[in-house]
């Protein structure tokens, strides 16, 4: 394509992927999704034809939608629906996770879920006109949305010593629901 570089290789039950750029802009242009950045990618993944998914493991590093990914790993299972990460592990916008989760897209808006650990979470850096934080700790995490106008999120979080603006504190616990406008 005009921006994107990429290898795939294999036989369709099982192909190898290199991608030294992938511009999400024109992918987006050819699926449903509102895409945008750059990103690296390499890793398997195998087709199961009988059941209609993919199974595989990807090694992902650039940006998507303005946030810094570096070395995110993740095992997946996908088909038309949604995929399921069942291990996930690296850095989005400075923040470090380990865990696993999933991402409904055949529904408007899409749905998401994460279940791990989360170290230097910092809500500025993942949502515009917020507060700084700086939270480590499990955290179990459903939304709706992935845009301004229709995210919203119900958290569940066991935090051990962070902050949120000045204030710190050693350790929380407990669960909160938020859109964008609360």
């Amino acid at each position: 394509t005009e921006n994107s570089s990429f290898v795939v290789s294999g036989t369709l039950n099982s192909l190898r992927i290199r991608a030294a750029q992938l511009d999400l802009r024109e992918l987006s242009q050819s699926t449903d999704l509102d895409l945008d950045g750059v990103l690296s990618i390499s890793g398997d993944v195998a087709a199961d034809l009988e059941r209609k998914m993919a199974i595989g493991q990807l090694d992902v590093t650039g940006t998507l939608k303005g946030h810094e990914i570096t070395d995110l790993l993740f095992c997946f299972s996908a088909d038309s629906s949604s995929v399921s990460f069942d291990s996930l592990t690296g850095v989005v916008s400075g923040s470090r996770f380990r865990g696993k989760g999933r991402f409904i897209w055949s529904v408007k808006p899409e749905r998401w879920e994460y279940t791990g650990r989360v170290d230097g979470f910092n809500l500025d850096r993942f949502a515009a006109e917020t507060i700084p934080t700086y939270l480590s700790g499990l955290v179990e995490v459903n939304g709706a949305g992935v845009t301004n106008s229709d995210l919203r999120i119900r958290a569940k979080v066991n935090l051990g010593p962070g902050k949120v603006d000045d204030i710190r504190f050693e350790s929380a616990a407990g669960s909160l629901g938020a859109t964008v406008d609360s």
